[in-house]
């Protein structure tokens, strides 16, 4: 028996602010899907280079680490029957740092790092 089938895929949206960031929060819509009986669904975030271990909810906080990557999230739809198929969302566009974060090159590849910023005690 064929799994659930999709017609319209998943869609990643910034919870917080405007634009995909670390520690702000995004979520994946599950899409639409027609199958046998009620739907269940689960999520998987991912980056171009693979799964992100324990992301697997609608919504979630974008970890730190991510800036400069693209995040997008694949739905798995399950019917009543047991079967499962599972569809890619578009993705985030490019994470940004978190606040107070810069983006730097490191090993070839754009990192995000703390910005220190020098601070003088001295009263004026």
């Amino acid at each position: 028996m064929a799994g659930p089938s999709n017609s319209v895929a998943p869609v990643v949206s910034v919870v917080t602010g405007y634009e995909a960031r670390e520690t702000h929060d995004v979520t994946c819509t599950t899409g639409t899907w027609s199958g046998s009986g009620t739907i269940t669904y689960t999520y998987q975030w991912r980056v171009p280079t693979g799964n992100i271990q324990g992301l697997a909810s609608q919504t979630v906080t974008v970890p730190k680490g991510l800036a400069g990557q693209a995040l997008e999230c694949t739905v798995t739809a399950t019917d009543s029957g047991g079967s499962t198929s599972t569809v890619s969302s578009n993705d985030s566009g490019t994470i940004e740092a978190a606040a107070g974060m810069a983006h730097v090159v490191q090993d070839g590849k754009w990192r995000a790092r703390p910005i220190r910023v020098p601070v003088d005690n001295e009263w004026v």
